[in-house]
C-alpha cells in the first residue's frame, strides 16, 4: 500500500523571546524543597537511638523495595 499523499514536516520556529523567557522561568522554578533538613551531629544519642539511627543495621536492610 503507497500513500498518494506525502506531507512534508515542518519544525516550528521558537523565538529568541521565547527561549529566554522558558530559561527565565526555569531558573525561577527551580527551587530548593522548602522542607527542613534532619541533622543528625547536633543530636543526642538517645534521640538517634529513639529514631532508629543507631539500631547496628545497615540503611534500608530490610526494606521491601529491593526484593
Amino acid at each position: 500500500m503507497d500513500c498518494q499523499a506525502i506531507e512534508k514536516y515542518d519544525v516550528p520556529k521558537v523565538s529568541w523571546f521565547e527561549r529566554a523567557l522558558k530559561a527565565a522561568m526555569d531558573a525561577l522554578t527551580a527551587r530548593p524543597p522548602k522542607y527542613p533538613r534532619l541533622e543528625l551531629e547536633p543530636m543526642s544519642n538517645y534521640m538517634r537511638r529513639d529514631l532508629g539511627f543507631m539500631d547496628g543495621r545497615a540503611p534500608r536492610e530490610d526494606c521491601d523495595l529491593t526484593r
